[in-house]
């Protein structure tokens, strides 16, 4: 539907697809009450979103990152989504004050005080790709991750999990359907429940309960192998934030607690692994690593108004339980309740009930500055030119910004290059065919480099060219040949005024790595093409 009316799919149509039966009608999408927690980020920097949806129907929502995405839903020929029109680095949801969050015909009704355009669309939003319901109703969606989708595609598949009774459904990323479930055992969800979920580059979901409970995991690629970890020596684990280091060792936040599985003989032996507990800490929520250097990394702990630097990569495996007390590892001084590492290495800590997200900016050796909690922003009103963004009740403490599952469950990375192509005596662009993309690089085993380019014009990325014209294929080995796989490739030239053709390529290199100490690298490369004559 276009208001958002109907699911694109849900836990009895999974049911009835298992069991080889008709389907039942799609049920409808729960618009209020949803209370949206986890948050996971994919490759494009799409958003995937659990609602907890307590005493009421979870679901997962999909938004897109790039409006070329998007879904022009009401045929009016442009992308309706939400924006921060004034730059104030924040989304005003009632523009009109009209005691309503805003959307179209609100927004037509009466328009915004501020004269501007809307900054929040509500169930008009084109950039909502679909949201699908999770589990029957009250099964409460707490946990969510992304872990490799179909022909390890770009956009991942997301793994919800039901606080309530212990299941974790594979929704595939593209299509919003249901794919895959996993059945934790009883200990993983008797007393309190799955509260976080990480994915490891093996596969391995890892999820804790909340309090004093389990810490368990399912394999994403078989989901019948389940299990849950031994308690550590000094008792039940305290659960709450999960993530990921580059070692691949497990972190739990509450109290802080770094658990090493045992991987000696696959699945089999994940739970008879060795715990770690650091600080002694208590009430700790969100917890992140980064991977700061070749040699070094830290995990950050959240709690209150502290976030807490661990050199975590200086800690030694010991093969057995141990406890380290802290003696005196540096805070951060910012409100939080979760905490993120972004693609440059900084920390952000975001609070529990509105306030200010705060980033706080971090050198290469691990060195931070204290940020401004609260303050303007610093020579402009974009966030985050300053280190605090304002939001309205904000809570996560899972990936948030993607850079787990970049560095830690699928690491990759890419390099953007553009390249100008033809220009005349005036140094004017003239229309360019652009022919073929060579490279030479060193891709290890486990490793793979790909590459694909689109054309545009002009070296501004949000000129509407480059969404409006298609990426090429992929290619693994070069060449990458654009006449066959570049479309549109070349529009003869029109009169003085009128739009020009591909006069820009943009060629952008993909680096993946499944191996513990090997990466791909790329030596070199080059674009082939043709200056074309315009008319006359």
């Amino acid at each position: 539907g276009t208001k958002g009316c109907c699911s694109v799919d849900d836990w009895q149509r999974y049911q009835a697809r298992k069991m080889k039966v008709n389907p039942p009608g799609h049920q409808q999408v729960q618009k209020t009450q949803n209370s949206p927690s986890r948050t996971s980020v994919d490759f494009n920097g799409d958003l995937f979103i659990s609602n907890r949806a307590f005493s009421g129907q979870s679901s997962v929502t999909h938004i897109a990152n790039d409006v070329a995405s998007c879904v022009d839903r009401n045929r009016n020929g442009k992308i309706e989504t939400s924006k921060d029109s004034n730059g104030d680095g924040y989304i005003e949801v009632d523009c009109n004050a009209d005691g309503a969050p805003d959307n179209l015909a609100s927004v037509k009704a009466k328009a915004c005080t501020n004269g501007l355009p809307p900054e929040f669309y509500g169930e008009d939003d084109e950039c909502i790709l679909w949201t699908s319901n999770t589990f029957p109703p009250n099964a409460i969606g707490r946990p969510l991750g992304l872990a490799q989708g179909a022909n390890d595609a770009n956009v991942s598949d997301a793994w919800a999990g039901s606080f309530s009774n212990g299941n974790f459904v594979r929704i595939d990323g593209t299509s919003g359907l249901d794919k895959d479930d996993a059945q934790l055992p009883q200990e993983c969800y008797g007393g309190s429940g799955p509260y976080g979920l990480a994915v490891d580059a093996s596969g391995i979901g890892w999820t804790p309960d909340l309090g004093g409970g389990k810490l368990c995991y399912f394999d994403t690629k078989n989901s019948k192998n389940v299990g849950s970890v031994r308690d550590p020596q000094w008792g039940p684990m305290e659960g709450y934030g999960v993530t990921m280091d580059r070692d691949q060792n497990v972190w739990v936040g509450a109290g802080v607690l770094r658990y090493t599985p045992d991987r000696s003989n696959g699945v089999k032996n994940l739970g008879n692994g060795w715990w770690t507990r650091l600080g002694h800490v208590s009430g700790a929520r969100g917890i992140a690593a980064d991977s700061r250097t070749a040699n070094a990394y830290f995990v950050y702990s959240c709690q209150g108004g502290l976030v807490k630097q661990i050199p975590a990569s200086t800690i030694k495996l010991a093969k057995m339980d141990q406890q380290i007390p802290d003696p005196g590892w540096p805070t951060i001084n910012m409100p939080c309740y979760g905490v993120g590492v972004d693609s440059d290495q900084n920390v952000w800590g975001v609070p529990n009930g509105g306030g200010w997200t705060t980033r706080a900016l971090v050198d290469k050796m691990g060195n931070f500055k204290q940020p401004s909690v609260g303050g303007p922003p610093m020579g402009n009103n974009v966030c985050p030119a300053g280190d605090s963004c304002k939001n309205d009740g904000a809570y996560t403490y899972s990936d948030f910004t993607g850079f787990g599952l970049r560095n830690f469950t699928r690491p990759q990375g890419t390099y953007s290059y553009y390249v100008k192509g033809c220009v005349d005596g005036n140094n004017t662009p003239v229309d360019t065919q652009w022919y073929q993309v060579v490279w030479d690089a060193d891709v290890p085993p486990n490793t793979s480099l790909t590459v694909h380019a689109r054309a545009g014009h002009s070296l501004n990325p949000a000129d509407p060219s480059w969404t409006a014209n298609p990426w090429s294929d992929d290619a693994g080995i070069t060449p990458l040949d654009l006449q066959a796989t570049l479309t549109p490739n070349w529009t003869p030239q029109t009169p003085q005024g009128a739009t020009l053709g591909n006069e820009f390529l943009l060629v952008e290199f993909t680096f993946k790595t499944a191996a513990q100490n090997a990466t791909p690298r790329l030596r070199s490369f080059g674009v082939g093409f043709k200056c074309m004559a315009g008319p006359g």
